[in-house]
């Protein structure tokens, strides 16, 4: 836990050293962030409810990074590879979001924490939930919408 909150401590401050982060979005910039980074995340979290990693993974940015509950990084190659795994062996997934916060908003860069739940059926009959999930995701702004650069998972694993 000290782990995941000296992550999050040292992604807010990093925006906020630079004076191009330090300018105020208005209340409608902020609104109008909002809905295109709930946009993205929805669209990413679609394509892996239906097994699509690829079509998931076109919402990432190529340095993308993350780590998992027990402390692994994956690169975005490895997070494919870990994806694809899954899904192969899997027969069915369902992500439920019951919770969004947004920590920190500028016009390039967001860090959301979204709160969620992960259960799974794979193909053997072997069932799995993670309730809750937790996660943090940070999203960079780029000429084709926004992109992922960023995630930390934690969880409670219900079997």
């Amino acid at each position: 836990m000290k782990t995941n909150i000296f992550i999050v401590a040292l992604l807010l401050c990093s925006f906020g050293c630079t004076s191009k982060q330090k300018e105020r979005l208005s209340k409608q910039e902020e609104e109008q962030i909002k809905k295109e980074i709930i946009a993205t995340d929805d669209s990413i979290m679609i394509r892996l409810d239906k097994f699509d990693v690829e079509g998931a993974l076109k919402f990432y940015l190529p340095n993308f990074v993350a780590f998992g509950s027990e402390g692994e990084k994956y690169s975005l190659e490895q997070l494919r590879k870990s994806y694809l795994n899954f899904y192969a062996s899997a027969a069915s997934y369902k992500w439920t979001n019951y919770n969004i916060d947004f920590l920190s908003i500028t016009k390039e860069k967001v860090i959301i924490s979204q709160d969620a739940k992960n259960e799974w059926v794979m193909k053997t009959g072997n069932k799995g939930t993670y309730d809750p999930s937790h996660y943090t995701f940070g999203f960079e702004k780029t000429s084709s919408g926004w992109k992922l650069f960023y995630h930390h998972f934690s969880g409670t694993f219900i079997k």
